[in-house]
């Protein structure tokens, strides 16, 4: 048997000889001896970093391993290749060299000795998705990793790949870094996982925590001071004392002299090492990140005055005026990834004009550009200290140096200012390979064949003999094209993705882009670089629109291919459809911005969005609606007056000035807020609140017209109070509201005539503001901000009431809401503010939207929209209004309303592989019971913003768990818990409770011929409510209650007796009527020193085997989410066995089967939607399944919801261990 030099350099890894049980004969020990000499000659050769292999051409390279952050395709070397925005912000060819000389002198160094390529695109156009795939060789459609809000590892598709850097430390590597390499650069090898970004633990050898960036910065004149990290300005660092360039000087010195010590002030945190030293008998891989040009767009001042903006005669009116022009054939997936409507963009556009008007968004255009150049030569230079430590380094000969960008960046392209997109300017990155030892990748010449970042991975085993990690599956080797320029391509297409459901396929010629909603963009890049022209739906280019939507289906796999494939066809025909009329349209670009703006929220004014709050409405004589808001100057000290706007058409808006001000107030003096405004008698009256520090009130101001001039009518404020409504009966009365508070106005509206007098709100929210009241149909409306920011409403008989509460319309809309409501041409329209998306607390703008009614009178939930209340004429659609509004209302006498969640459900029951949303409504602790004939309840709580909102049980019924009607409240807690005397109202909230007096976790069940739902008040305790009629709808009476402490009761029937459990361990058996209790409490625990969970407690009976269960989330758990637990037994007292994680992301879930006998999981509390959609009920395909010893298991079907190996550990380790010292009794909010 011949033994190889890689089998024994195995060997002499692993510490034992290779041969030893290849010839147990000690007879040949002379022949054995002879060949190990042999042997061990050529594989201590093998093993030394400069040793050769006879099977190898060379010996195996070092590697250095430069990631620059957000940096697109500016550099000197690719300036010139077609799409590069570069041409548009310089496009003068003399001045645009120039500046590339300033821009990127070491970039072009290299490139200059290397293998530069131009057309290389990201896996992702995200940090974390990008840098992730790159190193595990995963794409993000594969591994599910779209977003980088948590690490990789917890993923079940990444929690055992083998990094790029792990791989090679597995083959003999010494592998270190700093920086900025994996999605964050902090590192720790016994740390927790959220501190361990860099993957220590796993991909190096040795990972040294180094700063990063450039901070100390001082903001430019246009650097909006709400735009999140969208800010800009020159540091107060000079080079050497920034975050980047120590970083660089690290790698620097280590290369140059093998070993490197972190500077004072250099390293980040206490954890690791302060030095690194390259070992002299392993060959190293060195892997250096460089955080700008990130956000924010900080660098030392000298890299800001490379840049004067003067010479940036491209950014002008008419390529801003083309840029929005663009946008018209953009399909409806595209448009939320331009900064139209929201972004970074927007954000300094918007800042721009509150400076300076329409005249300054080119300066702030080009101020922010300057920004990110500067930084982009800033990181340049860091790279130039890395490059002179790497030329005079001893090993350069034999260190393969690759240099690379995460993704692209936007500067203006597309209205867009970001990297997160589909079109090239977010996907093109820099890839740059020097490898000294073969002469073709130091011709610096362009390639131009496409390439991925994922073809990293395999190109770096490639060159150091090794394979690539098993779970590598995209990517490949491209060593021929670093090594000649003129080599084939190795990849036909590539594929992109931002997002789950956003994907681009590109080829040498072509870019396809397909987009969540399956509209398609189609780009010539031949012909269209800088892809102005959409081609889809276009006959001329039908075969290969074709060609790519197949490949990139392929690429995609089925699970996001076939939702998109389904719409294809008709996107394609409306988005030819609209081009042909943009084609047909011969109207300035400009006014159609205007005239696309003027139809949308929020609300425009002079040109620019609306900012201001707290809108009063009044309708003037001439018909004119004329709107007094609080001027909104983003520093609410500042606040010292009010201006007055009109329309007559909802759309254009004349600004009349301030009307009234401090300095026409004997008594106000700053923050004025929250005006009203009424019409008596030909004269306005304009009621104020001037703060004045805690120390203000309410005042009253009267003028002839709207536009005023206002006079004040009183020496001193009228009252103490804020946030006045006022509103004049059909009977001549004029009344004002204070919070819940009413007073009857005098004949001057400057004196009262009664009050104040308590409305005595039947409920009272712990936190509300912003009353308005007004009248439709001979009913009362009070309506409020309840926690500020979510509008309910009440009716009434009358001015004073009594008032009964009817639920919310309006649910929270970001930050606080301050509303007002005007019946106008024939229209009801509810006008209230937003608060722009981060940005701080003083900055709001107004919105419109038309509010609609029910048939009984009730207001149906308002949805924020984009169209608003724009010149559309909505009448044609009936009561409903706007099409769009799907959801009913809560009152207990609402219409039935089928809901329908269009994603395919149908196929999702019958397949019963995959969880989905069922409703779209937040119904926490959601429980669904299958009725006699069939028929699916639906309950839970149902709050608003807060858990303390729930005022009574919310009941939905299906025939398919598919299409959901609403059958409103069958029991509320005001009206028919007050009605019965029952036991809710006997124990008195405390003043301070959290969440005040509330519903929680109601069940429904059928028991002995009727209906019952189990349910618990926070401040009261739990018991049933009976169903009188034994129909589900009731109506229902409430029976004694069963304790005064604990929640989430539950029932559980098992032959002729019936048994109550809550929290998490309690039952106790019911008497036949199921109306009192009978015996002693027991207490049901699993097996070990943990309980099972804290609340939410079921109990299942499944073939012999009862099934306890109950929720946990416990922020010691690796998971930290809100799961479903179990434990099996074989008798209902147990003794129970361990305790297991039965269904992830399912906490508060019950399990039920479905008419063909399926089993399935509520859920309402996990990842897997949007924030501002959390708390939706869904449900989840899950097994219950019996093997033949009798044991009982529930398998989860859907991977999202399916406990990993690693939870189980976790569960089991704790059911040993028990609950960590100090954590006993607590909760993740206790902490």
């Amino acid at each position: 048997m011949i033994v190889s030099l890689r089998q024994y350099r195995d060997a002499v890894a692993e510490r034992r000889s290779p041969l030893r049980h290849l010839y147990p004969c000690c007879m040949r020990h002379i022949a054995l001896l002879f060949l190990l000499l042999l042997v061990s000659s050529f594989a201590m050769a093998y093993d030394s970093p400069g040793g050769t292999s006879p099977n190898q051409e060379s010996p195996r390279p070092n590697f250095l391993f430069i990631a620059i952050d957000d940096l697109n395709d500016f550099a000197g070397y690719a300036a010139e290749e077609p799409g590069n925005f570069l041409q548009v912000i310089y496009p003068d060819d003399e001045v645009r060299a120039e500046v590339c000389k300033r821009l990127t002198p070491n970039l072009d160094r290299l490139a200059r000795t290397s293998a530069p390529f131009t057309r290389a695109y990201c896996p992702s156009a995200l940090c974390g998705p990008s840098r992730t795939s790159l190193m595990t060789g995963v794409s993000p459609v594969r591994s599910g990793y779209y977003s980088h809000k948590t690490h990789f590892r917890p993923y079940d598709t990444l929690k055992d790949a083998i990094t790029l850097p792990q791989q090679l430390k597995n083959n003999g590597y010494f592998t270190t870094g700093l920086g900025k390499l994996f999605h964050k650069p902090v590192g720790t090898v016994d740390g927790p996982l959220k501190d361990d970004w860099a993957d220590a633990k796993h991909s190096w050898s040795q990972w040294v925590n180094h700063v990063s960036g450039c901070n100390a910065a001082r903001p430019s004149r246009f650097s909006p001071p709400n735009g999140g990290n969208m800010v800009f300005g020159p540091s107060r660092l000079n080079l050497m004392q920034s975050g980047d360039w120590m970083t660089a000087d690290f790698a620097g010195r280590l290369l140059e002299h093998g070993t490197a010590k972190i500077k004072e002030g250099g390293k980040r945190g206490k954890d690791g090492p302060d030095s690194a030293t390259l070992p002299a008998d392993q060959p190293f891989f060195l892997g250096c990140g460089i955080f700008r040009p990130h956000l924010p767009f900080h660098a030392p001042q000298a890299f800001f005055d490379l840049f004067p903006v003067q010479q940036m005669t491209g950014l002008n009116r008419a390529s801003l005026d083309a840029i929005i022009s663009d946008l018209d054939d953009l399909p409806s997936g595209a448009e939320r990834f331009t900064d139209f409507t929201s972004g970074k963009m927007k954000v300094v556009m918007d800042h721009a004009r509150k400076l300076g008007g329409t005249e300054a968004e080119i300066p702030a255009w080009r101020e922010m550009t300057q920004s990110y150049l500067a930084c982009v030569a800033y990181a340049d230079a860091c790279l130039g200290r890395i490059l002179d430590g790497y030329e005079k380094s001893p090993q350069r000969d034999n260190t393969v140096l690759f240099l690379w960008s995460d993704h692209g960046y936007h500067l203006g392209a597309k209205y867009h200012v970001a990297k997160q997109a589909l079109w090239e300017e977010a996907n093109r990155v820099q890839f740059i390979v020097h490898d000294p030892r073969k002469p073709g990748s130091c011709d610096g010449k362009l390639r131009r064949q496409i390439v991925s970042l994922n073809d990293l991975y395999p190109t770096i085993c490639d060159l150091a003999h090794c394979e690539v990690g098993p779970q590598v599956e995209v990517g490949k080797s491209i060593v021929s094209i670093i090594n000649d320029a003129a080599a084939d391509p190795v990849h036909d297409q590539l594929l992109m993705t931002y997002m789950e459901g956003n994907h681009s396929i590109r080829t040498a010629t072509h870019k396809l882009n397909r987009f969540k909603d399956g509209s398609l963009a189609l780009y010539d890049m031949v012909r269209d670089p800088s892809q102005l022209r959409n081609l889809a739906g276009d006959d001329s280019v039908q075969a290969i629109e074709e060609d790519l939507a197949t490949r990139l289906t392929a690429a995609v796999g089925p699970a996001e291919a076939a939702a998109p494939a389904k719409k294809a066809d008709a996107v394609q025909r409306e988005t030819q459809k609209k081009r042909r009329a943009n084609k047909q349209r011969n109207v300035d670009r400009v006014d159609d911005k205007a005239a696309k703006q003027a139809q949308r929220n929020p609300l425009r004014v002079d040109g620019h969005d609306f900012y201001a709050a707290d809108p009063s409405v009044v309708i003037a004589d001439d018909g004119r609606l004329f709107l007094f808001p609080t001027t909104d100057n983003r520093d609410w000290e500042k606040q010292f007056g009010w201006s007055c706007y009109s329309t007559t058409d909802l759309t254009n808006w004349e600004n009349h000035g301030v009307i009234f001000s401090n300095k026409d107030s004997k008594w106000g003096t700053h923050k004025a807020w929250a005006p009203d405004v009424i019409k008596k008698d030909g004269k306005y009256y304009f009621f104020y609140y001037f703060n004045n520090g805690g120390k203000g009130g309410v005042g009253v101001a009267v003028a002839d017209q709207p536009e005023g001039p206002f006079k004040e009518l009183t020496k001193e404020k009228l009252c103490r109070g804020h946030d006045p409504a006022v509103f004049t009966d059909d009977d001549g009365r004029y009344w004002m509201y204070l919070q819940d508070t009413v007073y009857e106005l005098g004949d001057d509206m400057a004196s009262f005539k009664s009050g104040p007098t308590n409305l005595n709100l039947e409920y009272r929210p712990k936190k509300f503001e912003a009353a308005y009241v007004f009248k439709r149909n001979g009913i009362y409306y009070f309506t409020i901000a309840r926690g500020w920011n979510n509008l309910i409403y009440y009716t009434g008989t009358s001015p004073t009431g009594p008032f009964k509460f009817r639920g919310e319309f309006m649910k929270p809309y970001g930050g606080n809401n301050h509303h007002s409501i005007v019946q106008y041409k024939d229209r009801w329209i509810l006008f209230y503010h937003e608060w722009v998306k981060d940005a701080p607390v003083h900055q709001r703008r107004l919105r419109a939207e038309y509010l609609n009614f029910n048939d009984d009178g009730t207001i149906q939930i308002v949805e924020p929209t984009d169209a608003g209340v724009s010149k559309i004429d909505l009448s044609t659609l009936g009561h409903l209004g706007n099409s769009k509004r799907k959801r009913g209302s809560v009152s207990t006498s609402a219409s039935s309303l089928t809901r329908r969640i269009t994603n395919g459900n149908v196929f999702d029951v019958a397949a019963h592989n995959r969880a989905f949303q069922i409703l779209d409504e937040k119904v926490r602790d959601p429980f669904i019971e299958r009725g006699p004939d069939g028929t699916f309840y639906l309950t839970g709580t149902t709050a608003g913003s807060h858990w303390g909102d729930t005022v009574g049980i919310r009941l939905w019924k299906s025939a398919n768990l598919i299409d959901w009607e609403d059958m409103g409240f069958v029991w509320t807690l005001h009206e028919d818990g007050r009605k019965q005397h029952s036991w809710h109202f006997e124990r008195p909230a405390k003043a301070d409770a959290k969440n005040g007096r509330a519903v929680w976790a109601p069940e429904i069940h059928y028991l002995n011929g009727t209906w019952w739902i189990p349910h618990s008040v926070n401040v009261a305790g739990h018991g049933l409510l009976k169903s009188t009629s034994g129909k589900p709808e009731g109506p229902y009476t409430a029976l004694p209650v069963v304790a005064e402490h604990g929640i989430d009761a539950h029932l559980f029937q098992e032959g002729s007796q019936t048994f109550y459990l809550w929290g998490a361990d309690n039952l106790v058996r019911l008497s036949g009527d199921l109306e009192s209790t009978v015996g002693d409490v027991s207490h049901l625990h699993p097996a070990g020193k943990h309980e099972l969970g804290y609340e939410g407690i079921l109990l299942k009976k499944i073939g012999g085997k009862y099934l306890l269960v109950a929720s946990a989330r416990y922020g010691y758990e690796s998971s930290d989410t809100y799961d479903l637990y179990y434990c099996v037994s074989d008798s209902l007292y147990g003794p129970y066995g361990p305790r297991r994680m039965a269904v992830k992301n399912a906490g508060h879930g019950n399990m039920f089967q479905d008419n063909q006998g399926q089993w399935w999981c509520t859920a309402f509390d996990h990842e897997f939607v949007a924030s501002d959609n959390r708390w939706t009920p869904w449900i989840v395909p899950i097994d219950i399944v019996e093997s033949d010893n009798g044991a009982v298991d529930i398998q989860v079907v859907d991977s999202r919801f399916r406990p990993t190996r690693a939870d189980q550990q976790e569960v089991k380790q704790l059911s040993a261990s028990g609950v960590p010292t100090g954590r006993r009794g607590k909760k993740p909010w206790d902490r």
